[in-house]
């Protein structure tokens, strides 16, 4: 059974247990995804899909990750960043974990477009004014599915498009938790057609510089 966005909220994020470290390095496998460090734009793009597809998880360093597009998040997978929980606004560059766009790019209108059952936390999310997209749905983060959870992590750099976009309007039970969107021409948008008993929520955050 899913696990609901409110329980992955109230559970920590544990450590890999040594014992399923060391398996997956007696296996052959990769524990790069254990904390991944900043290269180029193709290749954090590549590292970080692939820990998704492969390891349902992928926990970045601190550092400034350019992709060259919009990532989007399985179901069942987390996305971590380095930044200790509650820290986002006002937090020290070095020790963040910053997702960036590259180049301009019409490829994806999202910076991160999130599934099912799902969780991003600890991220500065930086559109750098790159996305090209001219369709209703440019944003820094959407949400397709349902039951994920977004916390902690701060959201800037689209002046034409959304901060946080609800795109689906059959998605329910996600939650948007200390959030904060500046420099966005819109905060937080709803799809036409989402009603208040999809419970779709956002609390405890901050919109500025709209």
């Amino acid at each position: 059974m899913a696990q609901s966005a409110w329980g992955k909220l109230r559970q920590a994020l544990p450590m890999r247990p040594m014992w399923r470290i060391l398996l997956a390095i007696a296996l052959g496998g990769t524990e790069s995804c254990v904390q991944l460090m900043p290269s180029t734009a193709a290749a954090n793009f590549r590292a970080i899909t692939q820990c998704l597809k492969m390891e349902q998880r992928a926990t970045l360093g601190p550092g400034i990750f350019q992709i060259p597009h919009g990532i989007k998040i399985p179901s069942n997978c987390t996305l971590e960043g380095s930044m200790p929980a509650g820290s986002v606004k006002g937090s020290n560059m070095t020790q963040a974990s910053r997702l960036i766009l590259a180049v301009p790019t019409a490829i994806t209108h999202s910076l991160l477009e999130v599934a099912s059952d799902s969780l991003v936390t600890s991220l500065i999310l930086d559109a750098s004014n790159k996305q090209r997209d001219a369709s209703c749905c440019k944003s820094v983060i959407s949400f397709t599915g349902n039951n994920s959870v977004v916390s902690d992590v701060e959201v800037l750099g689209s002046p034409t498009g959304v901060g946080v976009l609800f795109e689906s309007p059959t998605s329910h039970d996600n939650l948007v938790l200390r959030l904060h969107v500046h420099h966005c021409y819109y905060g937080i948008v709803f799809s036409a057609g989402l009603r208040s008993h999809q419970m779709n929520v956002v609390a405890q955050s901050t919109i500025d510089n709209i």
